[in-house]
């Protein structure tokens, strides 16, 4: 393993804990898993070192990242001149949503089959939305793994877990 305050050592580490918390869940523990799920990626933001320009991320498409396996986001409002179409943009607005508290579970369930997360980012505090997304709880936990992969990707290794 990695040592801390590295991008791919912290990686490790968050994954290591979303297994934990994601089997102890299986295994009947009292762990709401779907706010695990959102902390992990927003954890893995900020040690991936993805800034919020899209530096240090990768220019995929969107479409791209889907054909390989990624998982679709349900883009419900974009801007319409500038559209989500790319990782780092798609990063970016994702960062925002949760840095303000726009991220809304449509359940208390524990069950992250039964939950869809909506993602919302505005220009300011008191603008209307400009970009809103949806995805399943389920789809967020793939979506974790596969943003691990790249932080590993980027440094040349393999994830440790």
């Amino acid at each position: 393993m990695h040592t801390r305050g590295t991008p791919t050592g912290d990686t490790d580490r968050i994954l290591k804990n979303l297994r934990l918390v994601e089997e102890a869940a299986v295994g009947g523990a009292d762990f709401h898993v779907v706010t695990h799920r959102m902390v992990s990626l927003l954890g893995l933001l900020v040690v991936g070192r993805f800034s919020t320009s899209g530096g240090g991320v990768p220019q995929f498409t969107l479409d791209a990242l889907a054909t390989q396996g990624w998982p679709r986001w349900q883009i419900l409002v974009d801007d319409s001149k500038n559209p989500t179409t790319t990782l780092p943009e798609l990063l970016r607005h994702f960062r925002n949503a949760l840095a303000h508290g726009r991220f809304f579970p449509d359940s208390d369930s524990r069950d992250p089959h039964q939950v869809t997360v909506t993602f919302e980012d505005a220009p300011g505090e008191a603008k209307p939305v400009n970009w809103r997304a949806v995805i399943g709880a389920t789809e967020l936990l793939a979506f974790c793994e596969r943003l691990a992969e790249l932080v590993h990707q980027a440094d040349g290794s393999a994830t440790s877990g």
